[in-house]
């Protein structure tokens, strides 16, 4: 059974020296075809969701940091007594 993708790059009429613009292997993926904007809205959301989870790890960074040292300063006034 052919895939979109084998069918499309098979009969797309370009001959050798001609390229496509666009990354056909991505456009028609499992006997499906997708729009340049559906695409474009995974790429986004995926990006989207990695600055969200180092955004996540930052803030927890920061917080371990801040906790950190609070008890450092706990300790020199202790030590300072």
């Amino acid at each position: 059974m052919e895939t979109a993708a084998s069918m499309f790059a098979a009969n797309d009429g370009q001959s050798a020296n001609q390229r496509s613009m666009y990354c056909k292997d991505k456009i028609y993926t499992g006997g499906k075809e997708y729009s340049f904007e559906e695409l474009r809205a995974w790429n986004w959301l995926a990006k989207q969701r990695e600055r969200e989870r180092r955004e996540a790890e930052y803030n927890q960074i920061r917080s371990d940091i801040m906790c950190v040292d609070q008890l450092l300063h706990s300790a020199v006034l202790t030590l300072s007594i």
